[in-house]
């Protein structure tokens, strides 16, 4: 009854963020996105949903799947075809993790082998390296305890990722600067360039004005790195704006065109050829209401949560938006 209930409301979400985007956020539906979300979490709770998207070119969307530490414990029963279990087995008993993420390039095809990818509430390395190795990946920790003994003072790894069925990326490590950091980023290029070839990422002066003019909106930055086995990151860096909802506030407040940090990042983007005006779209897709079927119903919101742009040392690749939905 749940798997109906969830797969219903799951095929909801999508036509209602379809329909406000007027179709041309996602293009074409993928086949058994449906089938393999529903193999995807584990617990009572309905999952978060991550749509990923691109800004400019093809309309396409990638799908992530997150369960809350707090929807499992110790006696959950994983359902039938669920992937990982051993790892979801792990997941429900492991201390200072908060979710648990598959991650389907359904653009690609990327069915049937989804990137795992680990979100922390601590600061124990050991805890992504046993994530690692329940993942299938153990050779991975040896590269992930290198690459976090380089991170600069103030940062926190808050995720790790594997990625099994891609052969540009094996080990992802995304990591938060503190607000003080982040300010200092804004203001010295400097000590910017300092920080991000201490991971092995060496930046030039192009896409460290970039990333400086983004460390200064009021959206909290992150930093996205693929990380090579020796431990330090490969010439690819996202750099992500994350756009939360204030307390009491509608979720159609947080991406909007008055929102400074929405205006300034947005400019920037078009200014570098990474997004065209489908990005308007976005502020229409937020929405908050309760979604029923039967006698269950659950309320729920969406609303664009990242941008992210993915650069290369000396230039620019592409920009990408991430609208979450979850429960209220």
């Amino acid at each position: 009854m749940a798997n109906a209930l969830y797969g219903l409301i799951y095929n909801i979400i999508f036509s209602q963020l379809d329909k406000k985007s007027e179709g041309k956020l996602f293009g074409k539906r993928m086949e058994n996105d449906t089938e393999i979300f529903l193999r995807s979490f584990a617990g009572e709770g309905f999952p978060q949903l991550w749509f990923e998207a691109p800004l400019a070119g093809e309309a396409w969307y990638d799908l992530h799947v997150l369960t809350s530490r707090n929807s499992v414990d110790e006696n959950t029963t994983l359902s039938d075809g669920i992937f990982y279990p051993d790892l979801f087995s792990w997941f429900s008993k492991a201390q200072n993790v908060r979710q648990l993420a598959m991650s389907f390039d359904l653009s690609k095809g990327g069915y049937e082998h989804p990137a795992a990818q680990l979100l922390v509430s601590g600061r124990d390395p050991a805890i992504p390296c046993d994530f690692l190795t329940k993942a299938g990946c153990a050779p991975l920790a040896d590269a992930y305890r290198l690459f976090y003994d380089r991170l600069p003072a103030g940062w926190f790894a808050c995720y790790t990722g594997t990625f099994p069925e891609r052969d540009d990326v094996g080990l992802r490590v995304e990591c938060i600067p503190d607000r003080l950091l982040q300010d200092r980023y804004a203001a010295d290029t400097a000590y910017l360039k300092s920080d991000l070839e201490k991971t092995g990422f060496c930046a030039g002066g192009e896409i460290l004005s970039f990333i400086s003019s983004m460390a200064g909106q009021r959206a909290s930055i992150e930093f996205q790195f693929n990380v090579k086995d020796g431990g330090s990151a490969s010439p690819i860096l996202g750099v992500s704006l994350r756009f939360s909802i204030p307390g009491g506030k509608h979720p159609e407040t947080v991406f909007s065109e008055e929102n400074e940090s929405v205006s300034g990042l947005m400019n920037m983007i078009g200014e570098a050829g990474l997004c065209d005006d489908r990005w308007r779209l976005l502020p229409g897709c937020a929405f908050a209401n309760r979604l029923s079927a039967g006698e269950a119903s659950v309320r729920f919101g969406g609303y664009t949560a990242f941008i992210k742009v993915r650069m290369r040392p000396d230039s620019f690749i592409d920009a990408k938006t991430y609208i979450m939905c979850d429960m209220l």
